[in-house]
């Protein structure tokens, strides 16, 4: 299993990819979009937005379990 750093990374790697898209094509085949990538196995979601200027992260989270009542 992955760890979250490896996800982290893969996806790193895959927006390096997403770059190298000529500017004229990415403009006109992207479509503006709010991402997530969760990854259920490490309780953790990944979020960004893609649009034509390429791909912007926003933040990453994890699930919080709630607290056992005292």
């Amino acid at each position: 299993m992955a760890s979250v750093e490896e996800c982290r990374a893969a996806l790193a790697k895959l927006v390096a990819q997403f770059d190298e898209i000529d500017e004229e094509d990415r403009a006109k085949h992207v479509v503006e979009r709010t991402v997530s990538c969760r990854v259920s196995d490490l309780d953790v979601t990944f979020y960004g937005r893609l649009h034509h200027g390429g791909w912007t992260r926003s933040r990453r989270s994890r699930r919080r379990t709630a607290s056992p009542p005292t």
